[in-house]
């Protein structure tokens, strides 16, 4: 059983999904032989297993050799016989550095130059063992994330320029650079390694393959067995059944559960940048303006409309990537919201939006002690719920002022305390019909 094999398992319900074509650079250095190279064009990726920090885009070590494997599986491409045994698991990977650059200089004498974006990942079976490793964070990981080239750089014009016609852009281009060295293996991974539990990422209550379609959790480490120089992985070979097992798969940890949640949203939530931080659940102290919670709650109630689930039925579901089942509730978790509190907010702001669209209700009010009050807080909901009010645009982060004179103050001065107080009888004896 290949080293790869349960990642690639999840990578091949990845492709069913979105995905964007990238390339790839494999280059293996072994000490006293000469580099074994092979360039690997038109590999569909999932968006999903895509980041991009800075206008850089990014990929995880695992995600794309799972790509590759997938890729060369599904087009029959041969393959070196090293870098085959790399990609197999024939070759032993603690013993395995694995590094990449940003410019496509493989010179003996320069290729570990900084200036190019050269950078020690690790030894390759460290970056290989979990299948959330496949999955970027949003923030850079230096164990695991491998930038995209840039087209400028020693060599790297005329390297662009001799494979355009192989599609190969700087922008979707990556690099992997595996250097062998027998003489210093890693102290700490010794083989043969025992068989161990192999957690997989999509396994929880909320986030988890739909029936009938199970995948094997164990993975055996192959022994020390010298590369083949006829080997490739191949589906027959590389593809393994099935598992029958009446058990369920562990779970994973909540960050990585949380981490595919939003790759999902990444890929299929229009402005998500703008979105996801004020979709993160604020906790409302005495003081927090009510616009900042409102913001927050339509924000996360866009990204789940967005995913086509109903923020009224949290338990309403959708398939993804293929096989995943993801829920409403699963999703509102990864921004730390609660069920009760979602549809609590939902409900409550429902209320206020019907009573912006109501007059005030002069007669009969005048002598009622409560209603200056209440017409302040009235007021105060007309301004926040207008058409061009402070809610029209997800772009807008300005807040009503205290400084202000009527509508606005009244605004920047109202609590959702007051609003849950009072929002009912507002509505019922304060205000008329439309």
């Amino acid at each position: 059983m290949s080293l790869f094999a349960s990642a690639t398992d999840s990578f091949e319900i990845f492709a069913a999904g979105v995905t964007e074509p990238i390339s790839c650079h494999i280059q293996v250095k072994t000490t006293g032989h000469p580099d074994i190279e092979q360039v690997f064009s038109g590999i569909s990726f999932p968006s999903f297993l895509l980041v991009e920090r800075e206008k850089i885009k990014f990929a995880t070590i695992l995600g794309l050799i799972c790509g590759i494997r997938y890729h060369i599986e599904c087009k029959s491409i041969p393959v070196e016989g090293a870098i085959s045994a790399i990609l197999n698991g024939a070759t032993p990977a603690a013993n395995i550095v694995v590094a990449t650059t940003r410019v496509p200089d493989f010179s003996e004498t320069t290729y570990r130059n900084g200036q190019n974006g050269f950078r020690r990942v690790g030894f390759l079976v460290d970056a290989s063992v979990d299948p959330n490793m496949m999955i970027p964070a949003p923030e850079f990981n230096n164990a695991v994330d491998v930038p995209a080239t840039i087209g400028t750089g020693a060599g790297a014009r005329e390297y662009f320029e001799v494979w355009s016609p192989m599609k190969l852009y700087p922008k979707s281009h990556f690099i992997i650079l595996f250097i062998i060295d027998s003489i210093a293996p890693s102290p700490h991974n010794q083989w043969p390694r025992p068989e161990f539990e192999l957690p997989l990422f999509f396994s929880s209550p909320f986030l988890a393959p739909s029936s009938g379609f199970e995948l094997d959790n164990t993975l055996s480490l192959p022994p020390s067995v010298a590369p083949s120089s006829s080997a490739s992985p191949s589906r027959s070979s590389g593809r393994r059944s099935r598992s029958t097992s009446p058990y369920p798969p562990p779970l994973v940890q909540d960050k990585s559960e949380q981490a595919v949640i939003l790759q999902i949203c990444r890929t299929e939530v229009p402005s998500f940048s703008t979105l996801q931080p004020k979709a993160q659940f604020v906790k409302g102290k005495r003081n927090t303006p009510l616009v900042s919670l409102v913001r927050s709650y339509n924000a996360m109630e866009q990204i789940i409309l967005a995913l086509k689930l109903d923020p009224a039925n949290l338990n309403s579901s959708r398939l993804f990537l293929g096989e995943m089942e993801l829920t409403g509730l699963a999703v509102i978790k990864a921004f730390d919201w609660e069920s009760k509190t979602f549809l609590d907010k939902k409900k409550l702001y429902k209320s206020a939006k019907a009573i912006a669209l109501r007059p005030w209700k002069d007669s009969g009010t005048e002598t009622d002690p409560a209603a200056p009050k209440l017409r302040e807080i009235y007021q105060g909901i007309r301004f926040i719920w207008a058409e061009n009010g402070p809610l029209a645009s997800q772009a807008d982060t300005t807040l009503p002022s205290a400084d202000t004179q009527g509508d606005e103050k009244c605004a920047a001065e109202l609590r959702q305390s007051e609003l849950e107080k009072c929002c009912k009888d507002i509505f019922e004896k304060y205000t008329d019909k439309i």
